[in-house]
């Protein structure tokens, strides 16, 4: 999803997780900590420059968990967290999607848009996809409840069609981060449904980049 992200004097990093692309014979991580400690450890030498961090759907549940982590260890937060497509975690509707029926299990994934149906009726692929998304959203929907606000900005983006992360939704990002911060919280929307990243992504990393200009004199 991010192998095509770029902009001048910024290096891209896109974060690629068991079970998926290259690695979907790999098993996905179910538990949120297990996941958050590899991040920080991949992340670790690369603290000492700026850098900003951004998560979509489930990997924005996943960088607010790092950026926590990061601040309690002391180390370096990003200059800007950004997420999109999740609501805040201290508005989080907890459900459990990952316990329902294959049928019921697909039928809400497919109300999300952006899953070809036809991927369900092959044979062999509907195995390795429904074990991922049950995963996901095991571990989403099992991550530890965590009420830590961020000593660092946040921006949030909403996508208007979607209906699981609105930009009532997106808004209350703001309540996660700390009174030093909350004024430099931004919410921006754009025209778009859950899978707002994958059409709007130029824009999303033009504009976070602009954010950045401050800091990294680009």
């Amino acid at each position: 999803m991010f192998r095509n992200w770029s902009a001048p004097g910024l290096q891209v990093w896109g974060v690629q997780l068991p079970g998926r692309e290259n690695r979907i014979m790999e098993d996905p991580f179910q538990q949120m900590q297990p996941l958050v400690d590899i991040l920080i450890a991949e992340l670790q030498p690369y603290l000492h420059e700026p850098y900003l961090i951004y998560g979509h759907s489930m990997g924005a549940l996943v960088a607010y968990h790092v950026c926590l982590q990061l601040q309690q260890r002391g180390l370096p937060l990003p200059e800007h967290l950004w997420v999109s497509g999740c609501a805040a975690p201290l508005h989080f509707r907890q459900e459990a999607w990952h316990l329902l029926s294959d049928q019921d299990f697909i039928g809400r994934i497919l109300s999300l848009g952006g899953t070809p149906p036809e991927v369900f009726e092959e044979p062999l692929l509907r195995p390795l996809v429904l074990k991922l998304l049950r995963a996901d959203f095991q571990l989403v929907e099992t991550a530890p409840a965590v009420t830590g606000k961020l000593g660092c900005p946040i921006g949030a983006v909403a996508g208007i069609q979607d209906p699981h992360a609105t930009p009532a939704d997106m808004q209350h990002w703001q309540d996660c981060t700390t009174e030093d911060f909350a004024e430099d919280f931004e919410l921006l929307t754009v025209q778009g449904d859950h899978f707002l990243v994958r059409t709007h992504s130029q824009h999303l990393l033009q504009h976070m980049r602009a954010r950045l200009k401050g800091v990294l004199s680009l």
